[in-house]
């Protein structure tokens, strides 16, 4: 069981980062305007650009915690249990976060994983994530089906796997929060009203 868990988890990941190199007109790669860099220095360089601003604004905000977003998590989601949390998303560059597993019947699972954009660590994930708050272009294959959005405060990508009947949705939650979420054998229309479910606001508001 626990050995699921940890597959469903990192296919999660793996989808949502699969989309972080895209590729311009002429077919050639180009690197994500988003992507995190490690550097041994502790300065934070602010985007001369309309995130600027927003940027600097979190860098000066107190960041949660992560007992605070871990204790946060409802007990039952869209009638799915709560299995576990863990505290702790991306200790690698000092952000504050924690995650969730929920689970029903008939293999229903649902993950979600949020860290704080605030600090200096969450600053660095604000940067990654703003990307998606410039329109993007959606695309369908065979095999999958990636679609962007920007509405209620929202502003990020799903991808739907067809074979796998599995989404991975991450976004940006009003400047403030980053958001993964992924769920498998749960129906499209479930899904998305869980993202208007969870109480966001009330954890920005700690």
């Amino acid at each position: 069981m626990k050995a699921s868990k940890l597959l469903f988890c990192v296919f999660v990941l793996l989808i949502c980062a699969c989309n972080n190199t895209e590729h311009d007109k002429t077919g050639s790669k180009k690197k994500d305007e988003g992507a995190v860099e490690n550097t041994k220095s502790d300065h934070i360089k602010i985007d001369s650009n309309k995130n600027s601003a927003t940027q600097k604004k979190l860098l000066e905000t107190n960041s949660l915690s992560d007992d605070d977003i871990q204790n946060w998590f409802p007990k039952t989601i869209l009638k799915l249990n709560q299995e576990s949390t863990q505290k702790g998303t991306l200790k690698g560059i000092d952000a504050n976060g924690a995650s969730a597993l929920y689970a029903g019947s008939n293999n229903q699972k649902f993950t979600i994983s949020i860290t704080d954009c605030a600090g200096k660590g969450g600053a660095k994930i604000y940067k990654r994530y703003a990307r998606y708050k410039k329109p993007k272009e959606d695309h369908e294959d065979n095999t999958s089906i990636t679609r962007h959005f920007n509405n209620d405060g929202k502003s990020g990508k799903s991808v739907f796997v067809k074979p796998l009947n599995q989404y991975a949705i991450e976004f940006l939650y009003k400047d403030r929060l980053a958001i993964t979420i992924g769920a498998q054998n749960i129906k499209k229309e479930y899904v998305y009203q869980a993202l208007d479910v969870f109480p966001f606001d009330e954890l920005i508001k700690q």
